[in-house]
């Protein structure tokens, strides 16, 4: 049987004191003190003796063991209570009525209560009010019958700020098995949850993505058959009112296309394409958009100059910077009087900014894009983050701190500057400078009317969607190409090879069953390297695109596009020193 440490000890300890003291009886006898000692003199004697004949072993045998142990327990005990007290996690005991006894330091850094704040009181003092009290009878039922309990719970910092905790209860018992105290180890878990959420939401702005671009992928073949047997049926008619129809039908469609265009946009995954762009009517547009998320007694102002400011940019990327901004705006006019949004657009010297020496923007002219609300405002504190990826004022589930972040992206990707200034109560004002350059807008109204075939050239459309493989048919046939058809890229190779000498460019879709159109063109393109190639697709995407070799006999076109569009294509990859 194993004895404790203190228990051999004590044996220890009478052993000793046994062996001296029959030490002590040996002495007596053989120096016979026992017959001329007094009775009294005897025992006293005998006490000094055995003091003097056991003290050394007892003190190395006993004491300084004991001692060092105990040395021991005390460094021990000391760590203990430095590390419970340094632990990242909150821990608190209480005694048996759940009253604090002892809570460490992330206790206060967690809650924001001192230790004097709290000692001798209930932890209930955190509690949100988020959870009934259902919810704690049924946790302690559970700590009474199984001794311990562990969830997610609400509860209050000192400061009324919210926080998600992991929290772990215990019951401690004494040897009757009645409780004699709780120990509780909180985690604050706000941070994490936060971050899960987001994970959460990105991928779900993944899902979204996939589906909005098989959406769009079916949406603008279904646009591109439109708009194509609108001009088919133009070239039909005669009648001034029924073409205004068909024109009208043409210019809906566009709309539409470029609905989906910013569907695609807001999935990240459309191909960024930067052009010249008159800033003034592009923003324009976009404030439209951004007019229908907000109510009516939001005063909304624009002012928007009659200058035509050209700007390099992509047009999807700058709508979305300033719809994202107006609703920044909205969402901080919640308790404001009165509410108020403005957006000026105006061109602007860059001598006459007071920032032009630390300015990056090198042009002359910038367009000068400002929205200004008067909301409740960002604290100063606040505002040196405001572009800091993750970085959100807004309560939990009501942003992800990406918006300002990628605003601030998109502008500098296009060479131009953001500042913010802010005062709380009053409102925030956001300044964009864009810098302008000096290209021409091409205007839509040079090119009214399609380029007609000028010899027998043979073009092969391989599409998988039969509307768009039979308008398409019609209208190079319309524009006096020979036509040859296939509805997948395995087909189209076949129909190639059988007419080899006879095709002249190829027209392919990018997604199709069975062989798709990159794959197909890069058969294609073994027997007849010098091939000119459109491809057509529905689903604008940066994967598919770069996956396609270009050159200067390949090109793409998203669908829909309009007969004139196509038609210039065309006849710049058949006669690539022709003029248009």
């Amino acid at each position: 049987m194993r004895i404790s440490i203190y228990a051999r000890y004590v044996l220890i300890l009478v052993a000793v004191i046994t062996t001296s003291e029959y030490a002590v009886m040996i002495l007596f006898d053989l120096t016979g003190l026992e017959d001329s000692l007094s009775q009294e003199a005897e025992a006293l004697f005998d006490s000094f003796l055995l003091i003097i004949i056991s003290a050394a072993p007892i003190y190395f045998w006993v004491i300084k063991p004991v001692i060092r142990l105990s040395q021991d327990y005390q460094l021990k005990l000391k760590l203990l209570v430095e590390a419970l007290d340094g632990a990242a996690d909150v821990v608190i005991i209480t005694d048996s009525n759940a009253n604090m006894t002892y809570i460490n330091r992330a206790f206060t850094t967690v809650t924001g209560y001192s230790q004097d704040e709290v000692i001798g009181k209930n932890p209930r003092i955190l509690q949100s009010g988020k959870q009934s009290k259902a919810f704690y009878s049924t946790m302690w039922d559970t700590i009474i019958t199984t001794g311990k309990w562990s969830g997610e719970v609400w509860n209050k910092r000192k400061n009324g700020e919210l926080f998600l905790e992991s929290l772990r209860i215990k019951s401690i018992k004494d040897d009757a098995g009645d409780v004699k105290s709780y120990i509780g180890i909180i985690t604050d878990i706000t941070e994490t949850r936060q971050q899960e959420e987001l994970l959460a939401k990105t991928q779900k702005i993944e899902s979204i993505g996939m589906l909005v671009g098989g959406v769009a992928h079916n949406f603008n073949n279904m646009l591109a058959a439109i708009m194509g047997k609108a001009y088919l049926a133009q070239q039909m008619t005669t009648d001034p009112e029924a073409n205004q129809h068909l024109i009208d039908i043409e210019e809906i469609s566009n709309d539409a296309a470029l609905i989906v265009s910013q569907l695609l946009s807001y999935s990240h995954d459309s191909i960024k394409h930067k052009e010249a762009t008159q800033i003034v009517s592009l923003l324009k547009e976009a404030t439209k958009t951004a007019q229908l998320g907000i109510s009516e007694d939001i005063e909304f102002i624009t002012n928007f100059t009659t200058e035509k400011l050209i700007v390099y940019c992509d047009q999807m990327e700058i709508q979305q910077v300033l719809m994202n901004l107006i609703n920044n705006a909205r969402d901080s006019l919640t308790t404001s009087l009165p509410r108020r949004i403005s957006v000026t657009v105006e061109s602007k010297p860059w001598e006459g900014c007071p920032r032009s020496d630390t300015c990056p923007v090198c042009n002359s002219e910038v367009a000068h894009v400002v929205i200004e609300d008067t909301g409740s405002g960002i604290d100063e504190d606040h505002l040196k983050h405001i572009f800091d990826p993750f970085f959100t004022t807004k309560g939990i589930g009501e942003g992800t701190g990406l918006g300002l972040s990628m605003t601030m992206g998109t502008v500098e990707s296009h060479g131009g500057v953001i500042n913010v200034s802010s005062t709380v109560g009053v409102g925030t004002k956001v300044e964009i400078c864009l810098p302008l350059t000096d290209k021409i807008v091409e205007d839509g109204e040079q090119k009214q009317q399609p380029i007609l075939a000028s010899t027998d050239e043979t073009i092969l459309i391989i599409d998988d969607d039969e509307v768009v493989r039979s308008t398409l048919s019609q209208i190079l046939l319309s524009l006096g190409y020979s036509v040859l058809i296939a509805n997948n890229g395995k087909t189209g190779l076949s129909k190639f090879r059988e007419n080899v000498e006879k095709v002249s460019l190829v027209i392919c879709d990018i997604i199709m069953p069975v062989m798709d159109g990159i794959r197909a063109v890069e058969e294609i393109r073994k027997e007849k390297p010098e091939l000119p190639v459109i491809f057509v697709t529905g689903y604008s995407s940066k994967k598919l695109d770069e996956s396609i070799h270009y050159n200067e006999l390949t090109t793409t076109v998203s669908k829909p596009f309009t007969v004139n569009e196509l038609s210039y294509d065309v006849h710049r990859l058949l006669h690539p020193d022709a003029k248009a």
